[in-house]
């Protein structure tokens, strides 16, 4: 087969393909002769009266449309022999269908925004609690879980009410006594505040400002070889300054990532801190200071 020869094989199938996805009309002329090839010379298959319908090709070829007629034939007649109905827009081709068309991520989410929101969300905190723990520097850092409501009041501005357990335990050894203790620090605050948001369609940036109390933070020590255990708490205040960035999935889900700074000071402890008891490794006097940096993600509910 000459190269010719594939050239006219495979411009057939795209017009018989084309043909497929047709365009309705009717035939604008006296009478037409429905031809096996797109020349005024090729074998005629059918004749068709004026007002005929018809489908036809989206796109003509050599001045020939190709047609499905009514009585199933395919064949080639003049463009100016019908009258075609404009081609459909992709919408209307899926409303004839029935079919919903697809929208991008950008139109499913809300460009307003929603009256509540409900986060879960866990990360880290980067204290470094010093001045507690005798022969050992500090305890460093903790983790936190917890979870926030957000009520928008006003435009871009919410009332927001958050509660968190950040919490923390290592197994130490007194590098004197050679005993073994487990120390574990705890708090849980409730904060209230204000969220302003800065919204875009599938992005928003969140900032908040929230203030509360501890209920409680603690220091808990056992000493392994006993089982002996002590436990020191107190209620305090604490402040958080926050921002986190939002990225919208759907209408109503969320992920964010968080970050911010958390200023969380106990008042002063005195422990008999008596040797071989469970709090011997204690200072004599010392309060715990959760100040530091935080870091959170988690997923956000709209609605």
């Amino acid at each position: 087969m000459t190269l010719g020869s594939w050239f006219l094989f495979f411009f057939s199938i795209f017009y018989c393909l084309s043909a497929e996805a047709a365009r309705v009309g009717t035939v604008d002329a006296e009478q037409i002769e429905v031809r096996q090839k797109p020349d005024l010379t090729s074998t005629v298959l059918e004749q068709l009266p004026r007002g005929s319908p018809i489908q036809a090709s989206n796109h003509p070829a050599e001045g020939f449309h190709k047609i499905r007629t009514q009585s199933g034939i395919l064949g080639w007649v003049p463009v100016n022999s019908l009258h075609l109905e404009p081609a459909p827009s992709v919408s209307e081709q899926d409303e004839t269908s029935g079919k919903v068309p697809l929208k991008s991520r950008e139109e499913r989410v809300k460009s307003t925004p929603m009256k509540v929101r409900v986060r879960l969300l866990g990360g880290m905190d980067f204290f470094s609690l010093g001045g507690v723990i005798n022969n050992l520097g500090s305890l460093g850092g903790g983790y936190h879980f917890g979870g926030e409501l957000c009520l928008m009041v006003t435009g871009p501005v919410g009332i927001v009410f958050r509660g968190e357990s950040i919490f923390n335990s290592t197994r130490l050894t007194d590098s004197v006594s050679g005993l073994i203790y487990q120390v574990s620090v705890n708090s849980l605050p409730i904060e209230l505040g204000f969220e302003y948001v800065l919204l875009g369609k599938a992005f928003s940036i969140h900032f908040g400002l929230l203030g509360g109390v501890t209920i409680p933070t603690s220091i808990t020590t056992t000493l392994s070889s006993t089982g002996d255990v002590s436990r020191f708490l107190n209620n305090s205040f604490t402040l958080l300054g926050r921002v986190n960035c939002n990225w919208q999935f759907a209408e109503w889900v969320s992920v964010f990532l968080e970050g911010g700074y958390r200023s969380l000071v106990t008042s002063g402890f005195t422990p008999t801190n008596a040797p071989g008891t469970a709090a011997g490794i204690l200072q004599s006097s010392f309060n715990l200071n959760l100040t530091g940096a935080m870091m959170s993600a988690g997923l956000s509910f709209g609605f």
